[in-house]
């Protein structure tokens, strides 16, 4: 079997935002036609991880580590392994966790007990102290827990990822969250309820808005709706839903792993193509899908594809175009999903004198 390469990865936050004693998850991002049968390590800070059942787990693509503290500060870096090659992430992960805040006491007006949660939430008090005439909350009691949800999803089928908060008519503020960054909010109960597009983070508090058809909040219920999926919409999405006049949360939901089964493709479908006779040609073939396809070439007709060309990664290379190169040609891409496939013409020309 002839396994594609392995191109680049890079390490992606797969939890909410952390906070000490938390479990963190971190993925490993793949990307290569031989993305599909890759062996994965983790290191942090240049040493290699091992799997410790305290602390640190592997599924899949995922390293999952247990009630972080700052001992676990560092960078973390993953690799890819194929028979093909081995690729380390350029793209890293850095965790800092601080050290703990010290508590301080709340009397008469700063306590703040937040109630009106859904069942099976823990109330939260927050205590608020007024520094540099700024709010800043601390948390001293129990934190609202933030269950999971797993949604898998086939691309182009719409997706629902519901925020089922209680309206006591108040105005609110829904806000979104996709991987830890804003992406969609929606005022409610206010005079003017306009929902803004989502957020790419720059830099500081600086950030830019993306119009998107595609997505909407519902202002009836909060649920962040997608008509059409797309690969890119993977991600985990959280949404929170704060009072807007007090800042106070008053809902976390839960956090929504969505999973995009992307459909098996050609990304963009080869064309037919004249090679130069006597040069050097090259047909390509390129295909995505969950699983990462294999791509591989075949000649229609009793002729196969002679020992001068080569078949890379779905890319023919002509090393010296003759002739006998002139017909058809077929693209086979291949996974789970099933395998599709695309038939060319090749001509070859004399060049211009």
């Amino acid at each position: 079997m002839h396994l594609g390469r392995i191109h680049s990865a890079a390490v992606q936050l797969a939890s909410p935002a952390i906070q000490e004693g938390d479990d963190v998850t971190l993925k490993c991002i793949i990307v290569g036609s031989g993305a599909e049968h890759v062996r994965i390590e983790w290191f942090r800070n240049g040493v290699k991880l091992t799997k410790e059942p305290q602390k640190y787990d592997f599924t899949r693509r995922k390293l999952h580590i247990r009630r972080v503290t700052k001992e676990d500060n560092g960078i973390y870096r993953c690799a890819g392994h194929n028979e093909a090659g081995s690729v380390f992430s350029r793209r890293n992960f850095i965790l800092r966790i601080p050290a703990k805040r010290s508590r301080v006491p709340c009397h008469g007006q700063n306590l703040v007990v937040i109630r009106n949660l859904q069942k099976g939430d823990e109330e939260v008090n927050l205590c608020r102290e007024k520094r540099k005439n700024r709010d800043l909350d601390l948390n001293v009691g129990e934190t609202m827990k933030q269950e999971q949800a797993s949604v898998v999803i086939d691309e182009g089928k719409p997706i629902r990822l519901a925020c089922a908060f209680t309206d006591h008519g108040i105005p609110l503020s829904i806000r979104w969250r996709k991987d830890g960054k804003p992406f969609r909010s929606l005022d409610i109960n206010t005079v003017d309820e306009l929902p803004m597009g989502d957020s790419t983070e720059l830099s500081g508090d600086v950030s830019i808005v993306r119009e998107d058809p595609r997505v909407t909040v519902s202002k009836d219920n909060g649920s962040l709706m997608f008509v059409e999926s797309v690969a890119t919409d993977e991600g985990n999405y959280d949404c929170q839903v704060v009072a807007i006049s007090t800042n106070e949360l008053k809902f976390v939901s839960p956090l929504f792993d969505v999973q995009v089964i992307e459909q098996l493709k050609f990304m963009p479908r080869p064309t037919s193509k004249n090679l130069e006779l006597g040069a050097v040609g090259k047909l390509h073939c390129k295909a995505q899908g969950t699983p990462s396809p294999q791509v591989k070439w075949h000649r229609e007709g009793p002729l196969a594809i002679d020992d001068s060309v080569d078949d890379i990664n779905g890319t023919l290379i002509f090393r010296n175009v003759t002739a006998d190169h002139r017909g058809n040609y077929s693209c086979t891409a291949k996974n789970r999903q099933g395998e599709i496939h695309a038939t060319v013409t090749i001509n070859v020309v004399m060049s211009p004198r």
